[in-house]
């Protein structure tokens, strides 16, 4: 009996109910990361990966076993153990699963799947046995694969599958058609034909590397003389196919259900690896963020929002990336300045950086330094519902009450073009009110807003703007700098798209 050991996500085999908490309802749509989780499980909707995307962990033993996988699979060695690993388990698993009418060719199909499995492992195991390891998750992995091909059970499993097809590799016989009739009988004295038609056919053959599996893959079911040829087998070697329809019924289970689990968790890593290497074609850069559950000072070196990165990957042009830093007291980035210049997609990328790295997982920047919270809030704009029979401004208010009612000082929260349905006074006031109580919460953030006044509220608030080129402020840079608000960029743009400009008015009044 194997000893309760990690899995590759979590250092101790997971209770239930002491996995994290999902994040609020809004959080993932907000910061538009239900698009970038959609895209990571593309095309392996199987392994269910958004369980693992829902349950974000403020436990920073988990979060340390997670960076350590992912060191390991910095090694393209133990990278490629670990890809063969999940594409020959995936395989077993599909094959498993294949519904085949006929019981004789069901038989037969489960011994090959037996026998791939433990090909599979004995694979797996060597290549973990010979890799460079350093988390206690692969290693575990590697330690519970040497133990599971060394038990009675897995060596009774190989040794009777072993036995079982050399068995029907053995068998010879001979196929006879006449009339419209088909015997099969042992063979005698006939002359083999196959060599001959083999070779006769060959130049007819697919060329040398071509993969035919999706072809082949729809071609499991046996037809009608098929089926009977091998049924007539069976009658000619009848203890043969007894014993092959016994080991099916044996062994059914034979799959154990931390093997099945273990491809899953490695899948994850493997998909998450490979989105970050496309998004590579617009600058984007990864680390491991180094985090804190004291320390709430925050520094991010070239972030990324990674759902605009994905975008402009697929477009082929690079993203632009920002710094952003908070040191104690500082705890709320205020960020203005004009319109389409970057504010919410920085605000996004706050809020990305630190779910991510509540998953475990290498973050969208060059640097990261980052305090781990328990929860990430998100209030952006919405748009009026008819079907709620309420105002944008008493929703608004509505959703702020709360999320300030739930976050904690162990929070980040993130407020986007808030109150914007108001007058400038009413704007203030309000966004004050919610600062403060941020502030008072203990909670880190961004607040994206239209009033600058609101950047200058204390010591906790950073002002921050986004930037135009300084040859012609009507060209956004996307750059966002900690910089005092003055709102001049902002107020000359809307001058110039309404001809107001101190030249327009001239010309005009001249």
């Amino acid at each position: 009996m194997l000893r309760n050991r990690s899995t590759l996500l979590y250092p101790v085999s997971p209770d239930p109910a002491t996995l994290g908490r999902r994040p609020p309802d809004d959080t993932l749509g907000d910061l538009n990361l239900d698009q970038v989780f959609a895209a990571i499980s593309a095309g392996c909707e199987e392994y269910r990966f958004e369980e693992f995307f829902d349950r974000p962990s403020d436990d920073l033993d988990v979060i340390g076993h997670r960076h350590e996988v992912f060191a390991d699979l910095e090694d393209a060695a133990t990278a490629e153990v670990i890809k063969s690993f999940v594409a020959d388990a995936a395989a077993v698993r599909t094959r498993l699963a294949e519904k085949l009418y006929d019981p004789m060719q069901a038989d037969r199909w489960f011994l090959g799947a037996a026998a791939a499995h433990c090909d599979a492992v004995t694979a797996a195991s060597q290549g973990l046995d010979a890799a460079p390891l350093q988390s206690v998750g692969l290693r575990d992995l590697r330690d519970r694969l040497s133990a599971y091909r060394s038990s009675s059970e897995f060596q009774a499993l190989r040794d009777e599958a072993d036995h079982l097809e050399q068995g029907l590799d053995d068998v010879r016989f001979v196929v006879h058609t006449h009339a419209g009739k088909i015997t099969v009988a042992a063979p005698g004295d006939e002359p083999d034909f196959a060599g001959s038609v083999l070779e006769t056919f060959a130049r007819f053959s697919a060329p040398t590397g071509v993969d035919d599996t999706a072809e082949r893959r729809g071609a499991h079911q046996l037809d009608r003389v098929e089926t009977a040829v091998l049924h007539m087998l069976g009658q000619l070697f009848p203890r043969l196919f007894a014993d092959v329809a016994a080991f099916h019924r044996t062994h059914a289970q034979f799959l154990p259900q931390w093997y099945r689990d273990a491809e899953r968790e490695a899948a994850f890593y493997l998909q998450y690896l490979e989105f970050m290497r496309t998004l590579r074609p617009a600058g984007v850069k990864w680390t491991l963020p180094r985090l804190s559950r004291q320390n709430r000072a925050e520094r991010i070196v070239a972030g990324c929002d990674v759902a605009l990165a994905r975008q402009r990957a697929g477009d082929q042009e690079r993203c632009v990336s920002n710094d952003l830093q908070l040191t104690p007291p500082e705890q709320i980035l205020a960020i203005s300045g004009p319109n389409q210049g970057g504010k919410t997609t920085t605000a996004r990328l706050f809020g990305q950086l630190h779910y991510l790295a509540s998953l475990g997982l290498p973050v969208p920047a060059a640097q990261a330094a980052l305090f781990l919270p328990d929860a990430v809030y998100t209030h952006f704009e919405r748009a009026e519902s008819i079907e709620t029979l309420s105002g944008k401004l008493e929703d608004e208010l509505r959703r702020a009450r709360t999320l300030l009612e739930h976050a904690t000082g162990d929070s980040v929260v993130i407020f986007n073009e808030t109150f914007g349905s108001t007058s400038l006074a009413d704007a203030y006031a309000l966004g004050a009110t919610i600062l403060r109580q941020v502030i008072d919460t203990g909670a880190l953030g961004v607040y994206v807003t239209f009033v600058d006044d609101l950047t200058r509220l204390d010591e906790h608030v950073v002002s921050m703007m986004s930037t135009t080129d300084p040859a012609d402020d009507a060209v956004r840079t996307f750059k966002v700098v900690r910089k005092r608000a003055d709102g001049k960029v902002h107020a000359a743009a809307i001058a110039r798209s309404h001809r107001l400009t101190y030249d327009d008015i001239r010309q005009a009044v001249s």
